[in-house]
């Protein structure tokens, strides 16, 4: 989570992993204007950090595709890689149990 800092435009300034007189609630590393500031101003390491932050997202996004296809038939899972397919599975039960263990968790694996 990060802290911004705006200017009188409202424009975000500055990003912190603490307040620093922030008054705004965190926003998340995948946050648009979090990661519009660290690609202009943080050169290749912040670039780099900007591009971690969307991975875990993008990876759930590949696993409801790869689901999506799968049910409607357009692929079978069994064509995909055996080492694809362990991990998808494996993935598909530590989802299920962390419902199992705290049934606030949506459908995102967000904890509500």
């Amino acid at each position: 989570m990060f802290y911004v800092q705006r200017g009188a435009d409202g424009r975000v300034t500055g990003v912190s992993v603490s307040p620093q007189g922030s008054t705004e609630p965190p926003l998340s590393g995948e946050h648009p204007e979090v990661l519009d500031f660290l690609l202009r101003n943080g050169g290749d390491a912040a670039a780099a950090q900007a591009l971690a932050a969307t991975d875990l997202n993008l990876a759930r996004v590949i696993e409801d595709l790869i689901g999506l296809l799968a049910e409607t038939g357009v692929i079978m899972f069994t064509d995909l890689p055996q080492g694809a397919q362990r991990k998808l599975l494996l993935r598909e039960r530590l989802r299920a149990r962390l419902g199992e263990i705290n049934p606030m968790v949506d459908e995102d694996d967000a904890i509500l």
